[in-house]
């Protein structure tokens, strides 16, 4: 029997352990250990799983009607994509996840947000990794002087063509197509 054990800490909870009750001492088996990622191998089932930091997954609005969007080239897939900015909570020093927020924002985009909303939480892929996405909302976004990346390109996109990209295909990132989703659904 599984338990979660969690607490719900505001609109967003503690991300869950799960204990296995007859088996509680046993611990899963480090295989590999990364810079930016670890393979493990479960004592419950034998399958290997990623475990990597937790993320944080922005929607920028630069006014009600349009997102700040990159594009950007993915070696797994060989495939420029359309997303919304995310990045690793463990790459940033942070007091808490609104500040990651901003330094992700910022590094990716050269934009700061004035205010910041939590959506919610999602795993990326549990089959696979144990990451977390946390989803938030960022309004009132302020260009700053600062240098990005040159391998992203930015782009400001209205949020109906965004919604018409999801169903066309030209937006295939899946933590892009929920996040708006989402908001569409229930935040709009």
């Amino acid at each position: 029997m599984l338990i979660a054990e969690g607490k719900i800490t505001g609109k967003f909870r503690e991300k869950p352990t799960y204990v296995l009750t007859s088996e509680k001492e046993n611990k899963d088996v480090l295989i590999f250990n990364g810079e930016w990622f670890k393979i493990m191998k479960s004592n419950i089932d034998n399958s290997l799983y990623i475990a990597k930091a937790d993320s944080v997954v922005i929607l920028p609005f630069i006014n009600n009607n349009t997102i700040l969007f990159e594009r950007q080239h993915r070696a797994a897939i060989n495939k420029h994509l359309f997303e919304i900015p995310a990045g690793s909570i463990k790459t940033y020093d942070y007091e808490n996840k609104e500040e990651a927020v901003n330094k992700i924002l910022l590094a990716e985009t050269g934009y700061i947000a004035k205010k910041i909303y939590p959506m919610f939480q999602s795993f990326a892929s549990p089959g696979i990794y144990n990451t977390m996405h946390n989803f938030y909302v960022a309004r009132e976004l302020e260009k700053m002087e600062h240098s990005i990346d040159n391998k992203i390109e930015i782009m400001k996109i209205n949020f109906n063509n965004a919604l018409n990209y999801i169903k066309t295909g030209e937006i295939q990132d899946n933590k892009t197509s929920l996040a708006i989703l989402f908001y569409n659904t229930f935040m709009k």
